[in-house]
């Protein structure tokens, strides 16, 4: 590809600056080859302040290639994560996998005119210490004037919702030809954390640098950064600015093609996390747009950021991977609201050995202020209910102390997919079902999921099962809060493709079933109520108990709980009500019915759906209801002896 440009501007130097191509780009100036880049997600750039002309051509070559046969699925030496490799891409894991290609120019291309000494980035390192924030500020500059010079140093922060000056600093520094590191020290008393939206304000800091070199601005850029801390303990316990929390996260994969994204439609689908009251997004084996992580930090939503390493890889790879994982840290460090990289996700154990270690070491040398997970490895990532048994298994907890994915499959809306399969669509066409990732033996053999008599029936039944299942799941870890389980990653939040997957939101932005159920299950205070069995004969009884879950850092003293048993027909049956003090972050089981005392379902009760109802209302205030339902038939009579 050739694109002429016209060079203005008195600056001595300029470089140019390709903020997104995948996979491998070379480039030329005028026919001068500038250099090769290899990756996906990090911006690179080439200094052409020697080959610009008054009109400039610049050529550009990109090459995204398919893994070579010898190499794929299980050697493979291209690090796209699940752009390359993944059940959620355009032909899933089977040979198909490779379709539909992720390669291209998928953000702009700059040039930036500059001075002698240009700015490459800033990176905020900082500890808090009491009511102080002690901040290291480090600076890459780079002097492309081809001799030692001496320069000027302006730096200052301020508060970013007021304007207020809170630290400045000056300083005389002399630069080597190349590339020089400088560190600084300063502090902000008082400082104005940044939180969680379930936890407080989002406050942001900006800050400017400006390098002068002979009374002359060289370069001046601007960014902006959050003042947090944040830990894991051994146990794997999370806080945030020394307050303990409780990951209520999903998985996000939102396109396979970047240059789809843009801040719009970020913003509409962090909307679409926050209103589903998910506090924790993991970014899942790759790395989006920048203007995600500008989002998040704006809506207080956390991320766990993967580096884009999905399955299994040649070994070789670790040493192009190294370099990236530092593109990725220094591109992404500013952003408060990333607290966690994790270096590979479902690894096998020599993947582990010969790529993960040597990258968990490097993100640890260069980032000691957020959590570094060595790989999401499938001990953690736990599948009731689809890929084997029952989803009542998660009662168990499987996963624990933090399950990173769990879930089940369930159809598009019938509109999306009808907009997806056209006369594909009933009867169904399997093999371009399974092209777009639907998993068939898992619906129908393990899951169980009856297709009906037309899709309109079919989409109803599988979006109803993964609303019971998340439902299920959730309620059973939430339950143990701080008892087994310390926190939870649904897997997943929306469809990166028109496809059939594990998500609550389909590719055209259409919530299903199960995001109803998880923004319920999902809310900060929530109430369980341990559900009786599916079917209960006339004349049984059944036990369970009320539990409370508060995920805010505040109590709720003297709460009104009403729980009760209605019947098809509306009547009570069975009620209690009484008060609960609910601690802040805690949870509290309100009312246990113990096995002697039961519920007693009458001899000649009504059949059909029966419900279990619960309510927790606080002053004048309902916080949280909830419901389980069971059915009641008819008592069957038992074969003589």
């Amino acid at each position: 590809m050739g694109r002429g440009c016209r060079a203005t501007g008195d600056a001595g130097h300029a470089t140019l600056r390709f903020n997104g191509v995948v996979y491998f780009c070379s480039a030329w100036i005028n026919g001068k080859y500038l250099g090769t880049h290899e990756g996906y997600f990090a911006p690179f750039e080439f200094d052409v302040s020697r080959l610009l002309e008054e009109e400039n051509l610049l050529s550009v070559e990109v090459d995204s290639p398919w893994e070579k046969p010898e190499d794929w699925p299980n050697r493979k030496r291209l690090i796209k994560g699940v752009y390359g490799h993944h059940d959620c891409r355009p032909g899933g894991v089977g040979r198909e996998g490779q379709r539909w290609n992720t390669g291209g120019i998928w953000n702009s291309v700059e040039l930036i005119l500059t001075d002698c000494v240009k700015v490459d980035s800033v990176m905020i390192y900082q500890k808090m210490d009491g009511s102080m924030a002690r901040l290291c500020p480090r600076l890459t500059l780079r002097n492309m004037g081809g001799r030692r010079t001496a320069a000027d140093l302006r730096l200052v922060i301020r508060e970013e919702n007021s304007g207020r000056e809170v630290a400045r600093l000056k300083r005389a520094v002399r630069l080597s030809p190349g590339v020089n590191e400088i560190g600084f020290r300063l502090s902000i008393s008082r400082p104005r954390l940044w939180w969680p939206w379930d936890r407080g304000e989002q406050n942001m800091y900006s800050f400017e640098v400006e390098v002068s070199v002979a009374g002359a601005v060289s370069d001046r850029v601007g960014g902006r950064f959050g003042l947090r801390s944040f830990r894991t303990d051994r146990e794997w316990n999370w806080y945030i600015n020394g307050q303990r929390f409780f990951p209520r996260g999903t998985n996000v994969i939102h396109t396979q093609w970047l240059s789809e994204m843009d801040r719009k439609k970020y913003e509409r689908d962090l909307r679409l996390v926050k209103e589903c009251n998910i506090n924790f997004i993991r970014v899942h084996a790759h790395v989006e747009r920048k203007e995600l992580y500008d989002v998040a930090d704006e809506m207080g939503i956390l991320v766990w950021q993967d580096f884009p390493l999905q399955w299994s890889y040649h070994r070789g790879v670790v040493k192009r991977a190294l370099p990236m994982m530092e593109e990725m840290i220094t591109m992404l460090f500013n952003h408060p609201s990333i607290t966690v990289w994790c270096c590979h996700n479902e690894p096998q154990a020599e993947d582990i050995k010969w790529i993960d270690l040597p990258l968990y070491r490097l993100a640890k040398k260069l980032d000691k202020t957020r959590y570094v997970h060595l790989a999401s490895e499938f001990r953690e990532h736990v599948y009731p209910g689809w890929y084997h048994g029952d989803y009542h298994m998660y009662a168990g907890i499987p996963g624990g102390p933090c399950p990173t994915e769990f879930g089940a499959q369930a159809l598009m809306n019938v509109e999306s997919m009808k907009e997806t399969f056209g006369r594909d669509l009933w009867p169904p066409n399997w093999s371009k079902w399974e092209f777009h990732n639907f998993q068939y033996e898992e619906t129908f053999r393990v899951a169980k999921i009856r297709m009906g008599n037309s899709i309109e029936e079919f989409v109803e039944n599988s979006q109803d099962y993964q609303a019971r299942l998340l439902k299920f799941a959730v309620e059973s870890y939430r339950r143990r809060k701080y008892t087994g389980i310390t926190g939870i990653f649904q897997f997943m939040f929306v469809d990166p493709w028109p496809a059939i997957t594990w998500s609550v939101v389909d590719y055209y932005r259409r919530p299903k079933k199960g995001y109803l159920v998880l923004r319920k299950v999902y809310s900060p205070v929530h109430l369980i109520i341990t559900p009786p069995r599916d079917e209960l004969s006339r004349g049984a009884g059944f036990y369970g108990d009320l539990t409370v879950v508060n995920d805010l850092p505040r109590e709720f003293k003297g709460a009104r709980y009403r729980w009760w048993v209605e019947s098809p027909s509306g009547r009570v049956l069975f009620e209690k009500v009484g008060k609960v003090d609910v601690p802040a972050d805690g949870v509290v089981t309100v009312y246990p019915l113990r096995p002697m005392e039961t519920v007693k379902i009458p001899e000649d009760a009504e059949l059909g759906e029966w419900k279990v109802r619960a309510r927790l209302e606080h002053g004048t205030k309902v916080i949280v209801e909830n419901e389980e339902t069971f059915r009641v038939v008819p008592r069957e009579k038992l074969p003589s002896a």
